[in-house]
Parts: C-alpha cells; sequence; structure tokens
C-alpha cells in the first residue's frame, strides 16, 4: 500500500487461511514483496501492523528482521466490535 506517492514508504498486510498457518508462506511473501518494494519501487521504509495480540503476524514481523516501533493503542476495531491495539513493526532502507 502506498499511502503517500511523494513519500517512498510502504506498508504490507497479510491474511493466510488456517489450514495454511506454519509453513512459512507468509514470511516467503513478506521478503518477496520487500525485496520488489525496496529494489524496483525505490522504498525507503516499509511497515507491517498487526493486532497487539496477535502472536504469529507479529513472530512473520520479527522473523524477517522488521523492528518493533510501538503500539497504538484502542486503535481499531476487533470483529467482536472491542477496541484493540496495533503494533507496528518497521525495516528501512540502508543505503
Amino acid at each position: 500500500m502506498i499511502r503517500d506517492p511523494d513519500v517512498p514508504s510502504f506498508e504490507i498486510g497479510y491474511w493466510l487461511d488456517d489450514a495454511a498457518v506454519g509453513n512459512g508462506y507468509v514470511a516467503e511473501a513478506v521478503l518477496a514483496v520487500e525485496r520488489y518494494a525496496f529494489d524496483d519501487l525505490g522504498a525507503k521504509r516499509i511497515a507491517i501492523h498487526a493486532d497487539s495480540t496477535n502472536q504469529k503476524s507479529r513472530a512473520v514481523a520479527e522473523r524477517c528482521g522488521y523492528e518493533f516501533e510501538g503500539e497504538l493503542r484502542n486503535e481499531r476495531l476487533t470483529t467482536s466490535g472491542e477496541l484493540s491495539n496495533t503494533v507496528i513493526y518497521a525495516k528501512i532502507r540502508r543505503d
């Protein structure tokens, strides 16, 4: 997702069917999209946002080398209508 065409910053999002969890597909896809964003699109920053309670999503970000930047409290609604926190991980292009 491109938030501002004048700022080379992107966000990666992912969802996976429960039957496919645990096979490394998401991490592989994140690294492929990351390479494309950095190498072909000129990205300087890529972020991953996840629900703070989604340990598997957080593990993907960490496994792929993304750094924890912070937590936005009461930032989103869950499917049950409860407020939930969002964590942000990012990787910066080091020229």
